[in-house]
């Protein structure tokens, strides 16, 4: 299967809360960025998150991407930093550039960019629209819940979500879209037409992987509790330093055979084989760090037992 343009293979009926796709943790901040920035109490190891650019980990089978963009001078980069350590990485502009690109050459799919973590004076859909992909942006009046659209309708899209500490004033007809997290103790279910996506799941927040499977494993077993189809389900299949500023890694996914035994992207077998047996569980999006072919193919293939289990 190729990843460039594994979307192909899903039915256009399908609504996104049906699908599951791989997810960039941290995805602005990778090692080709040539303005990627490190602060000097921090280094390689504990900031960048990837081995390759957007566009990169679009062929690599990534849709779904964690975007945390700051002001740097005047310029809009991407960041990965806690207590003033970390790195910046690339400008929004070679985001833009790497989607439309992109979506230019496999027109069979879509991205989706949740852009969080960002304060309102970045001013990001300004932006985004005087860039060429504008014109691919996902627009839509009324407001909808995204969770519940058809994926014929997605194809070739840019679907942009924002927080609200990104975006004071939503506007889904100019295709920016609320994104918010499901509460869980919450008595009261996610509203129908809740507008943008609601998510449940969450960090483990550890270095340990056995801690991240023991927290994700948990997060599984709570969504198998909740409504289905009005949002969809994150799994972060990511090591994170608690008190440092960033993730825990094994360095890149080139050095898989150096470092066999760490890096949790490196490990995801585990958790393939849980959602092989848990159908009422499988999430939409599975995050992780240094996209690559060979774990993103694990991820989309659960597409296909998915189906086998409807037919």
């Amino acid at each position: 299967m190729d990843m460039n343009n594994w979307m192909s293979e899903l039915k256009d009926e399908l609504k996104l809360s049906e699908i599951v796709m791989p997810g960039s943790h941290d995805a602005t901040v990778y090692k080709s960025d040539t303005d990627l920035k490190i602060t000097l109490l921090s280094s390689q190891k504990t900031t960048v998150c990837h081995d390759d650019n957007i566009y990169g980990q679009c062929i690599k089978g990534s849709r779904f991407f964690d975007i945390r963009m700051k002001k740097s001078g005047n310029k809009v980069v991407g960041y990965h930093m806690a207590v003033g350590q970390g790195a910046k990485g690339a400008t929004i502009e070679k985001v833009l550039d790497d989607v439309d690109t992109f979506l230019e050459e496999n027109s069979s799919e879509f991205v989706i960019l949740r852009i969080s973590h960002t304060n309102s004076n970045t001013k990001i859909p300004k932006i985004i629209a005087k860039h060429d992909v504008e014109e691919r942006l996902y627009k839509h009046n009324p407001a909808q819940n995204l969770s519940k659209v058809e994926v014929s309708d997605l194809r070739s899209k840019l679907i942009c979500i924002y927080d609200k500490g990104a975006l004071k004033i939503t506007s889904s007809k100019d295709g920016s879209h609320p994104f918010k997290k499901y509460n869980s103790k919450s008595k009261i279910p996610v509203p129908l037409n809740t507008a943008g996506i609601v998510t449940c799941g969450g960090f483990s927040q550890n270095p340990s992987i056995e801690k991240v499977k023991q927290g994700q494993w948990k997060k599984i077993s709570e969504h198998k509790k909740h409504r289905k189809g009005d949002h969809i389900f994150v799994i972060y299949w990511t090591q994170t330093l608690k008190k440092a500023t960033a993730m825990f890694n094994a360095g890149s996914i080139e050095g898989i055979t150096k470092h066999p035994r760490t890096g949790s992207h490196v490990k995801i077998d585990d958790l393939i084989q849980k959602l092989s047996r848990r159908r009422k569980s499988l999430p939409n999006v599975i995050m992780y760090d240094f996209i690559n072919v060979t774990v993103s193919e694990k991820i989309v293939n659960l597409n296909a037992q998915r189906q086998n289990w409807e037919d």
